[in-house]
């Protein structure tokens, strides 16, 4: 996949549908745009969602510890993805990063525990 292909949100659904269904192995969740997000949010019926800043140090040490747990998610039927993008995050009034969001059937649940 081109660079270019990552700012259409089309292509970038498609290969994560595809990546899940094919049981690929990497530990890499991917980033997303805020509209690519939002496309995601209505296709998918398990998504979480980390709401990070790339530049914090408390939002990499979580997401190197949620890489982790990337390849379960996937076996459960939970698609993971990150958006470093802060007005995305207050749209959904979050206002702590990292956050971390699961939707089921579009609808927003925040963990609420520590990271």
């Amino acid at each position: 996949m081109s660079t270019g292909e990552l700012t259409r949100e089309e292509d970038v659904l498609e290969w994560l549908v595809q990546n899940k269904s094919t049981g690929d192995e990497d530990d890499i969740i991917e980033d997303v745009t805020a509209k690519t997000l939002d496309t995601l949010i209505q296709s998918i019926d398990h998504l979480v969602v980390l709401f990070y800043d790339n530049d914090d140090e408390e939002s990499m040490q979580v997401l190197a510890e949620l890489e982790n747990i990337d390849d379960d998610c996937d076996k459960h039927g939970i698609q993971f993805v990150k958006i470093d993008d802060a007005s995305a995050a207050q749209e959904f009034g979050i206002d702590d990063i990292p956050s971390l969001v699961y939707f089921e059937k579009a609808i927003p649940n925040m963990y609420d525990g520590e990271f």
